[in-house]
């Protein structure tokens, strides 16, 4: 006997524009505010610039390198200062 039902399979994958969305990197801000780094300190901890703060803060998109020396300097994970969020 031969199955009737129709297959309602989901894809594995979104189907939205990325394009729709941009970086927020408030966990970072919260996160230094809860362990009263301050951003000077974290540049120097982290190796990283000023300016790749600022491009952070604007909601730029950043190389992956520099988060990986914010997260082992303030001990986190990149999701603790990086969430994907819909543009407004």
């Amino acid at each position: 006997m031969a199955n009737t039902k129709k297959s309602s399979k989901k894809t594995k994958f979104s189907t939205e524009d990325p394009s729709e969305y941009t970086l927020s990197y408030d966990g970072l801000w919260k996160l230094l505010i809860d362990k009263k780094v301050k951003q000077k300190e974290l540049c120097e901890h982290a190796h990283v610039s000023p300016s790749l703060l600022s491009k952070m803060k604007r909601g730029e998109n950043i190389n992956i390198y520099p988060i990986i020396n914010i997260c082992v300097a303030l001990r986190c994970q990149p999701g603790d200062i990086i969430e994907v969020i819909p543009k407004e």
